[in-house]
């Protein structure tokens, strides 16, 4: 499986994925049947959750997907933030070695067709490496796989921290060379970073 990469339009370039992914997953004359409702996992840290933000990029995203005439569940075990539909595996504070201790059992109990996976500012506040999240990231999508491999990752270059830091930076290339070398996997790269001003946009 092929991959493409977005590096404009960070959380609204991640809409017209959706759209995209919903395409993927029927024929063009049966979007409508076939996309109802596309269940969706928004996985991550505080970012997923909604620190600051109520609603994280969750409540945007939502709205421009029903607005556009897309039925989508947004699944979890968690549930708050001002939107209609409030569920996600958004966990603040959490580093990767976290969520991939937990996403297949989380998978288990709230199936999805997509995971929206947006990892590693945590990590990236200590002392790893962005080789070390790199892996860690890797062995998340091991789990997703072993759940199921015929579900879509929109995998994130993550956004920066309140100013920008390179070693953000060099976890963002490490993220894509991981995605790039997975070929088989069903994964869309989003570039973040890249669609923010900083510190303005934080």
């Amino acid at each position: 499986m092929g991959l493409r990469s977005y590096s404009k339009g960070g959380f609204f370039m991640t809409s017209f994925v959706l759209t995209m992914m919903c395409i993927l997953l029927a024929a063009p004359s049966a979007v409508s049947a076939a996309c109802d409702p596309v269940t969706i996992m928004p996985l991550g840290d505080s970012i997923t959750d909604e620190y600051n933000v109520a609603g994280s990029y969750r409540k945007p995203l939502y709205e421009s997907l029903v607005s556009n005439g897309y039925d989508v569940d947004f699944v979890g075990s968690q549930n708050d933030g001002a939107l209609a539909d409030p569920n996600h595996e958004g966990h603040s504070g959490w580093d990767a070695d976290e969520i991939r201790d937990n996403i297949y059992s989380w998978l288990v109990a709230k199936p999805a067709e997509i995971v929206l996976l947006h990892i590693g500012t945590n990590d990236m506040s200590t002392s790893q490496t962005a080789a070390d999240v790199k892996t860690e990231i890797g062995q998340i999508l091991d789990n997703i796989d072993t759940y199921s491999p015929d579900v879509w990752v929109i995998l994130a270059r993550i956004v920066n921290r309140e100013t920008y830091h390179s070693k953000t930076t060099d976890l963002n290339e490490a993220i894509q060379i991981l995605a790039d070398a997975r070929i088989h996997d069903k994964i869309i790269v989003v570039d973040m970073e890249s669609a923010l001003d900083y510190p303005g946009d934080m």
